[in-house]
């Protein structure tokens, strides 16, 4: 009888740095795994190949086929609709969700986001999704979610997979860099 017991879990973790770059603050790592329905039903997709309906972050339904782009997240400089999104809402995470529901994007400069290439340590293989915020609103940003948006079968079919509670001040100026990381361990 084999003993190991493998798991999937998936973090976030952040830091926040000055208009220099200097480090302010760490954010610890911590558990984000407040996956909501789209993200079974995209898995679904890719499992059977068959078309079935998911949420857009619009309301709207989608029911698309798998598609290679399905789970991208690696948004670019300036895309707000996907990758990794803030917002300020901190209402319980809920099975239904299908979108930040207060999303931060007003005078907020959104990197591109990264996507490093996975790596294994020990019996622990991961990868991790990257994207750092710029507050240039004037004010102190409070960000009480944090979300996951991937591509979907096109553009403007965006899909929230992740709406984590995690609360972190930005003050103006100031960037937040926020680290999910997804893994996997026997």
């Amino acid at each position: 009888m084999n003993s190991l017991k493998s798991k999937f879990l998936v973090t976030i973790s952040g830091e926040v740095r000055n208009h220099a770059g200097a480090l302010l603050k760490i954010l610890p790592e911590a558990p984000a795994n407040s996956f909501v329905q789209q993200f079974i039903d995209l898995l679904y997709r890719h499992f059977s190949s068959a078309s079935f309906v998911a949420k857009r972050i619009t309301g709207a339904d989608s029911d698309y086929q798998e598609s290679a782009y399905t789970f991208n997240c690696a948004a670019t400089v300036g895309e707000d609709e996907w990758g990794i999104v803030i917002g300020d809402d901190d209402t319980p995470v809920s099975m239904a969700d299908f979108v930040l529901l207060s999303p931060l994007t007003t005078d907020i400069v959104f990197s591109s986001v990264t996507v490093s290439e996975p790596v294994t340590d020990g019996t622990k293989r991961c990868f991790d999704v990257v994207r750092t915020f710029t507050n240039n609103t004037g004010a102190t940003l409070s960000i009480k979610e944090v979300g996951l948006y991937c591509y979907g079968a096109s553009a403007s079919n965006f899909h929230c997979i992740d709406r984590t509670l995690y609360a972190v001040d930005v003050n103006s100026g100031a960037s937040l860099s926020l680290r999910y990381r997804i893994s996997i361990s026997v």
